[in-house]
């Protein structure tokens, strides 16, 4: 889904900001777009600037279902697709169709903020997961089905938003198969599915069962974002479900002029270089962050990733929500992990409550797609400045002040 940082939409002149989660203008395509666009209005045809069919127009259904097929999204046909203005549209239309208000929806902890975010905008109740490095652990999802009515499990299942962490295969499998038992439908946000740089991209969650998972996907991180063309990929009788609703009925489809320009890109081969591309880019700029961190800041903790836009990082004792003005000091942001932080269940029965403790108090997510190696190195740099900065500012342990 797209990522705005919940601060000010326009950085500071002079500020490097890893708050962030949108890629480099240097990698958007734009001669590839603009031929592409250009191919599609020189047509006598206006018809491609009429309303669209509801679920999207069928040839571009079938383009990007070959496209995804060849890319481990085995199920991903025509008729499983369902096209969106973007995984955010995506998520808002299943929860108008599947979620009533107040109704459960669990979440891995930590969470992607802005998902929470739409969560509240329906009314959903939202519980966080406990959770590991390799995703929501089984057994806390079993308790929490337990509990009573649950209407989604969401998740972001590949080089995931915060952590960049990829759920295993076999704790993928427990989990939608714990959720099928229930009659939960699963909610994977896989936007960032073909972004692994270490491999083949991961299988979808669909693969598990076809039956109960919605998978979205977007174009807005390995092609363009201000295209604004996603998509769902799920069973038919929830993708006619989707078709049946106000939003649907009444934009006559989704961005058809925009996907008409993705079909375009991926019938003229132009979309799978641009993902390798990206794939290169992000590879490099994660090397590049690393060795900063490990030069400049070598007390910070962050586990390696295969993928995706974001480093989850924690620098023993340092609070980046409680250091934004010494941050914006030293001309950085970074998104604070409190930021990610879902409610935690109460005790049986009760509604879920905020914990005691800041959950994620420490941690921060970086981005490294925005920004260039040099720069990503003088924004490691400036994150060392800070710390030291908060350290030297900090009481000594036992000062009585």
């Amino acid at each position: 889904m797209s990522d705005a940082t919940g601060q000010q939409h326009v950085t500071p002149e002079g500020t490097l900001d890893l708050g962030r989660g949108d890629p480099d203008p240097a990698l958007l395509p734009l001669g590839e777009v603009r031929a592409a666009a250009e191919h599609l209005l020189s047509a006598a045809d206006a018809t491609v600037l009429q309303y669209g069919a509801e679920p999207g127009d069928p040839a571009v259904r079938a383009a990007l279902g070959r496209f995804l097929r060849e890319r481990g999204a085995a199920l991903a046909t025509p008729e499983r697709l369902f096209v969106t203005a973007g995984a955010s549209s995506a998520l808002s239309l299943i929860c108008t169709r599947f979620a009533a208000r107040g109704a459960r929806v669990l979440v891995a902890d930590p969470s992607y903020h802005l998902a929470l975010r739409t969560f509240a905008d329906h009314g959903l109740t939202v519980e966080g997961l406990a959770s590991d490095a390799d995703g929501p652990l089984p057994g806390a999802l079993e308790a929490a089905l337990a509990r009573g009515p649950v209407a989604l499990l969401y998740l972001v299942p590949a080089f995931g938003n915060p952590t960049g962490a990829t759920i295993p295969p076999d704790r993928a499998r427990r989990l939608v198969e714990a959720c099928a038992r229930h009659g939960v439908r699963v909610v994977a946000d896989e936007v960032y599915r073909l972004t692994g740089f270490a491999g083949p991209p991961p299988a979808s969650l669909s693969a598990y069962d076809p039956d109960v998972v919605l998978a979205l996907g977007s174009v807005s991180k390995i092609l363009a974002p201000g295209l604004r063309v996603g998509w769902i990929e799920g069973p038919e009788r929830d993708l006619a479900a989707l078709a049946e609703t106000g939003q649907a009925l009444g934009g006559g489809g989704m961005n058809p002029v925009t996907a008409a320009v993705v079909r375009d890109l991926i019938e003229a081969d132009r979309l799978g270089p641009q993902v390798e591309r990206v794939r290169d880019a992000l590879r490099a700029r994660y090397d590049a962050v690393l060795d900063a961190l490990r030069r400049a800041l070598p007390e910070a903790e962050a586990a390696p990733v295969a993928g995706g836009y974001f480093l989850w990082v924690r620098v023993p004792g340092f609070r980046p929500d409680r250091a934004e003005e010494t941050l914006a000091r030293h001309g950085l942001r970074v998104a604070p992990g409190t930021r990610f932080a879902p409610p935690l269940p109460g005790p049986r029965d009760d509604p879920p409550v905020a914990p005691a403790a800041e959950p994620h108090a420490e941690r921060m997510r970086l981005c490294f797609a925005h920004y260039a190696q040099a720069e990503l190195g003088d924004a490691v740099g400036r994150l060392a400045a800070a710390v030291r900065e908060a350290d030297a500012g900090r009481p000594e342990p036992g000062r009585n002040l």
